[in-house]
């Protein structure tokens, strides 16, 4: 039973009445009291006003996903930022950030669209390039809301992300994995370290991994690494990834870097197809290519279309699979295939490249101006001799020189799939588009630096110019396909296309300016359909 009790408050004098409501506690085995504050005693009536309850406040409306209604006359450019909007909806870029970020997806995409037309320009001018074109976001982004935008991109959304777009490509062609350095003057970021840097500067950096799809030539997977982790190393971990993602069955195609024993061991293990470049100082390639050097060299074995020599012949690989939870190992022959290549083209560039680096060092040698970073060469390829009379005699080692130019022109790849060497040799060449993809984000998404201050803005405008790059990459296979480099750039292509405008008047739908026959071409040839004059 509810009793009322009163209470004065000392600062203020004021009394305040409580409904106090008695209980026992079993824990505390005593007796105790709930008390609420119904009102405070009015001094002159003695009559307890009650207190106003607190407005609840209304919970505001979602709003509804889908275009912002037009309120108002305006005229954009409409061009390049249609052809992104078809892109992305055939390559299904748009469908999956809408399921990954309901609540950014159309902002991310129009910073995307910024970083592909504004080369290399920062983002603080967003408000600019916003006032004057249409965009799937439609309003301004401030440099603040860009910063808070990238802080929200949470891993979990990216993995789904990765996921679903894996799923576009992933069994239906060969996968090419690659990664590249991106160096930074940051002291704040805790993966920038000091390592082997691809572009070979004197700088700290992160490196970045990334997946391709060998006939799409589109990436779909990326991965930000310490500075100074090595490619052989991050392979295992890419497998575990791909295992946690769903993927089964993969086929990739990796170069030298990543080559070794338990790289390979770990391929066969999760029973996945590979196609890796080989050293050919590698025991498995040096027997084999000794043993079919001369007969890899003859007219049954050229390919009049690539120019070269090209060789396959099936090997034993010897699998080594440690077993810790059962304390043994297993071992057993594995079969791959060796396909073997000779360039005579590339012989001659290689024997040219090689003379100029003998002659540099005689020249270091004779001169008495040893480089520290030579002393292994030197030993190597000359006999030195020095006198106080005649000075220092430089002699070439002419077993060394031939043996060392024995393998000029030759190179090799090892595959568990591919029996044929053409085919290895085409789908191996087909790699280049990753190099291409990380030229286009150091150089055209401004990603040569990192300008960013704090990890979790940096993993959210990695995120961002990762979407940039899959844009980037589609229009540059359709250009190479339909041969539009032979007479354009990409930013001509865009520029061209940038100029046609739309209109929005309240309550009509999307008026698109006029098209020329030029512009409906390149949108044809970008696998798009061209605007209509009402969308």
């Amino acid at each position: 039973m509810a009793t009322i009790v009163y209470q004065t408050n000392k600062k203020t004098g004021v009394v305040y009445a409580y409904e106090s409501v008695s209980y026992w506690d079993k824990v505390k085995k005593q007796s105790r009291a709930k008390r609420k504050c119904i009102g405070k005693v009015d001094p002159d009536t003695q009559k307890i006003i009650p207190t106003r309850k607190k407005k609840q406040l209304e919970a505001p409306r979602k709003k509804k996903r889908g275009p912002i209604p037009i309120t108002r006359s305006a005229r954009y450019f409409y061009g390049t930022t249609c052809l992104f909007d078809r892109i992305g909806m055939e390559i299904g870029v748009a469908q999956d950030l809408k399921r990954c970020f309901p609540d950014s997806y159309q902002r991310i995409l129009s910073i995307a669209y910024y970083l592909i037309l504004e080369d290399r320009n920062p983002l603080s001018r967003f408000p600019r390039w916003s006032a004057t074109h249409k965009h799937p976001y439609g309003n301004n982004i401030s440099s603040q809301r860009s910063s808070e935008l990238f802080a929200s991109i949470s891993e979990e959304a990216q993995q789904r992300f990765f996921q679903l777009q894996g799923k576009r490509r992933v069994e239906k062609e060969y996968l090419a994995y690659d990664s590249t350095s991106i160096s930074s003057y940051s002291k704040c970021l805790k993966q920038v370290r000091w390592g082997k840097n691809k572009d070979r500067e004197q700088l700290p950096q992160i490196n970045l991994s990334m997946l391709f799809g060998q006939q799409s030539r589109l990436p779909f997977y990326y991965r930000k690494l310490a500075g100074n982790i090595p490619d052989v190393k991050t392979l295992r971990k890419l497998l575990l990834d791909m295992n946690s993602m769903g993927y089964k069955k993969i086929k990739v195609v990796l170069d030298r870097g990543f080559f070794s024993a338990s790289n390979i061991n770990d391929l066969y293990q999760h029973h996945i197809k590979f196609l890796i470049a080989a050293n050919l100082s590698l025991k498995l390639v040096k027997s084999n290519l000794d043993t079919v050097r001369d007969t890899m060299r003859s007219w049954t074995h050229y390919s009049q279309m690539y120019q070269l020599y090209a060789y396959a012949l099936p090997v034993n690989w010897n699998y080594v699979q440690q077993r810790p939870y059962k304390g043994d190992t297993i071992k057993a022959n594995r079969r791959m295939y060796l396909h073997l290549f000779y360039s005579p083209d590339r012989a001659l560039e290689d024997e040219k490249a090689f003379n100029i680096r003998l002659a540099t060092l005689q020249e270091e040698l004779e001169s008495g101006q040893r480089h520290p970073d030579h002393e292994k060469q030197y030993a190597r390829y000359f006999d030195i001799k020095t006198t106080p009379v005649r000075g220092t005699k430089v002699t070439a080692k002419e077993e060394a020189l031939a043996e060392a130019k024995q393998n000029y022109g030759y190179f090799a790849l090892l595959s568990n799939d591919i029996k044929e060497p053409i085919s290895a040799l085409e789908i191996y060449r087909n790699k280049d588009t990753v190099e291409k993809a990380f030229e286009n984000l150091k150089e055209r998404l401004n990603m040569r630096r990192l300008t960013v201050s704090s990890e979790q803005s940096l993993n959210g405008k990695l995120f961002v110019q990762f979407i940039a790059l899959i844009f980037l990459s589609y229009i540059t296979r359709k250009m190479q396909e339909n041969k539009l480099f032979k007479h354009h750039t990409l930013q001509q292509v865009l520029d061209e296309l940038d100029i046609i405008e739309c209109f929005e008047v309240p309550g009509q739908q999307l008026q698109v300016g006029e098209i020329t026959k030029r512009q409906e071409e390149l949108y044809t040839k970008l696998g798009v359909t061209p605007p209509t004059s009402l969308q």
